[in-house]
């Protein structure tokens, strides 16, 4: 795996005085925004004289600074796609194109107490069925508040690992490490939303999740503690929860369904699709994958590449039934890309990523069959990729799109009418708003129009290689200067510039040398 390129360390005790010097200054100014739900760890707000900061600067920054001195520990912080701030409001999801965290955190400096704290989060979330994306959140936000310590104070009433305020629950419940969590995830006893009630949780990135639950006078405060949350997600999971895995697409994380059988032979994107609905909609009895279905039509079931939901209902014609397929359908629709979707089917309507701006289109059957199976009235059919919703388990080098979401149409030295001179890249067809990736670590040098190449990326990675990306629809936010890493999502495949059709034109060139791109992928490791 490529190193990161820029690393910021910083020690906890550092990060818990920068905390302190927070929180005091958000008290005197008397700028809470919390609206009775959790707050950090801190002192009543000055609401007399002066003098009184002072004082409570010391007394905040003390208690803070020494805990922060008993459980040091450095996070290495690789933020490749923009700053803390730069992250607000860009979800980590499928409606944007999303800034990319990976930690290379050290989680052997925690503590013991520090330690059973993330356990608890953890087992809390495992019990209240939370995706392991949730965990990631729901520490986060701990470390923020309170370090991974379960302190008996904070800002006014509030206590405990996540600094919830008196009316989320009794003392000794709030100061539970177990229940406190519960808490986070399920909501306070007075109302409070939990994690679970944030409409789209899933889709935020980890910051925006947080703060939807904890409503922060400092909203983007627990963006530099995802790296460690994330390490020791992985860590307690055995790895398998890729500290990389809030990129676009960040892909969804849900445990195996009881149907081990419909599972066999699925890709990793149908997998997702077939645990992801279930964990969403659990009055789902049935679904179908590789061969609970005939071969046929662009043998996506045979290939493992499809599921289908059919309508826990006995009577699916009724009005409450295709309500109910419709709000699976569109809730596929909006985490396509967390999913790996390539097209849904439902209602004897189609919507394919190829022609989303088209919307849901009528469908007719491949057979001419017109069965109320055929025209999928009852049952959700859902086709992916493969593999395309996680990032890859990447090397040294990565294929530029997500595998088994191309056709090369062009070649390094092609010639013909189509050039000036004959193809100086590898050309990559692909449908609109497949996600383009780093094929390596690097630097992005240039982000913009660019002639005939369109919108175009260019990337260098050091001793003189650089590779090009062109015809892009979009570019990931704040792609130009971005430090990134192999896989990293910089932008979405497009026809800009001088292009007959939606592709991604890749180039490479070594001490400024054009080089044959398949040649060279395939000599890293991944033949296109």
């Amino acid at each position: 795996m490529a190193a990161p390129i820029v690393v910021a360390a910083k020690s906890a005790g550092q990060k818990l005085a920068r905390a302190a010097a927070r929180r005091v200054g958000r008290n005197t100014a008397n700028t809470v925004v919390r609206r009775g739900t959790g707050g950090r760890a801190g002192l009543p707000p000055n609401r007399r004289r002066t003098t009184y900061v002072v004082l409570g600067m010391a007394v905040a920054f003390i208690p803070v600074l020494l805990i922060g001195m008993a459980g040091s520990m450095t996070l290495a912080l690789f933020a490749p796609l923009g700053s803390e701030e730069s992250t607000t409001g860009e979800p980590c999801g499928p409606t944007g194109l999303t800034q990319s965290v990976r930690a290379a955190a050290d989680t052997s400096q925690l503590d013991s107490e520090q330690q059973e704290n993330a356990a608890a989060i953890i087992e809390a979330g495992r019990a209240a069925k939370v995706p392991e994306y949730g965990w990631v959140v729901g520490l986060a936000t701990a470390l923020q508040e309170s370090t991974l310590r379960n302190i008996p104070y904070g800002d006014r009433d509030s206590v405990g690992l996540f600094q919830q305020r008196a009316a989320w629950g009794s003392f000794e419940d709030r100061m539970d490490p177990r229940t406190s969590a519960t808490m986070f995830y399920t909501g306070g006893q007075q109302g409070q939303p939990g994690l679970l009630d944030i409409t789209g949780w899933e889709s935020m990135t980890v910051t925006d999740a947080a703060q939807a639950v904890q409503r922060s006078a400092y909203p983007n405060a627990y963006a530099d503690d995802e790296p460690l949350a994330r390490a020791i997600v992985a860590e307690y999971t055995g790895g398998s929860t890729d500290p990389r895995d809030c990129g676009f697409p960040p892909g969804m994380q849900c445990p195996p369904t009881p149907w081990p059988q419909v599972e066999q032979g699925l890709t990793p994107d149908a997998i997702v699709v077939l645990r992801c609905t279930y964990q969403k909609f659990p009055q789902f009895e049935q679904f179908y994958g590789v061969g609970q279905r005939p071969t046929g039509g662009d043998g996506d079931h045979a290939n493992g590449r499809a599921v289908d939901a059919m309508l826990p209902f006995d009577d699916y014609k009724t009005q409450a039934a295709k309500a109910y397929g419709w709000t699976v359908a569109n809730w596929l629709v909006n985490n396509r890309s967390m999913l790996g979707v390539k097209y849904i089917i439902f209602d004897k309507k189609i919507w394919s990523v190829a022609r989303q701006n088209e919307g849901w289109r009528d469908y007719d059957h491949y057979s001419g069959c017109t069965s109320d199976t055929c025209l999928h009235y009852d049952h959700v059919h859902v086709s992916v990729y493969g593999d395309a919703a996680r990032l890859p388990d990447t090397g040294d080098w990565v294929l530029p799109v997500p595998p088994g979401s191309y056709n090369l149409t062009a070649r390094f030295g092609d010639c013909g009418r189509r050039w000036e001179d004959c193809h100086t890249g590898l050309d990559f067809a692909a449908s609109e708003g497949t996600p383009v990736r780093a094929a390596a670590a690097g630097t992005v040098v240039f982000a913009g129009r660019a002639g005939p190449y369109g919108n175009l990326v260019k990337i260098d990675h050091g001793s003189g290689v650089v590779t090009s990306y062109a015809h892009l629809r979009a570019f990931a936010p704040g792609v130009e200067g971005a430090t990134v890493i192999a896989g990293q999502m910089i932008g979405e495949v497009g026809t800009t510039g001088n292009s007959t059709g939606p592709h991604l034109h890749f180039e490479v060139r070594v001490a400024g040398r054009l080089q044959d791109p398949e040649l060279w992928l395939s000599g890293h490791g991944v033949p296109p």
